[in-house]
């Protein structure tokens, strides 16, 4: 593998940056990889309605890509004035390898949304995950999100525990 690049799913002059067919492709691996879980409590069940997540005006998405095809894929959601909701769902084959790169150099990305004025548009990036899903929350500590601590029975019915991160302090 040469490294991998970061794809925003956006569009530009009328196309997706991602065509919706590698998005499905993308979809039946996060299925073959027992991953669709991430999707806890949402509508998203199926590669269609990945799509539609992805192209909603409320979403923020981000892909990256090796020379085998999509592998990760990250999203803002919940974006108020100066924060917003963080999401990161990396195939199996990339855990152990590259997973904490590819997050860093996303959040990279978002610190980098500026306002018109020029100044940060995120000062606070939020982690939400279930509390019985510990893989995620040492994923999300690895890349230095502080553990609030839990909210019990508000994951559908679970402990979820709040994380957060703070824009690094290099960047004002």
């Amino acid at each position: 593998m040469d490294g991998f690049s970061l794809v925003p799913a956006v569009e530009m002059d009328g196309r997706w940056t991602v065509a919706d067919s590698a998005v499905h492709a993308f979809w039946d691996r996060i299925v073959e990889d027992d991953l669709d879980h991430v999707f806890w409590g949402s509508e998203i069940a199926s590669g269609d309605q990945l799509v539609a997540m992805l192209k909603s005006p409320i979403v923020v998405g981000i892909f990256v890509a090796d020379d085998t095809g999509l592998i990760g894929l990250a999203w803002l959601n919940e974006i108020r004035r100066n924060y917003a909701c963080a999401h990161f769902l990396t195939l199996k084959s990339t855990w152990g390898r590259i997973t904490v790169e590819m997050g860093q150099r996303v959040l990279e990305y978002w610190w980098g949304f500026d306002r018109q004025d020029g100044t940060p548009l995120f000062d606070v990036l939020i982690g939400n995950i279930p509390a019985n899903n510990q893989m995620a929350l040492a994923y999300i500590n690895t890349l230095g999100f502080e553990r609030v601590g839990p909210i019990p029975k508000i994951a559908l019915g679970e402990d979820m525990v709040i994380n957060y991160l703070e824009r690094p302090h290099g960047r004002q």
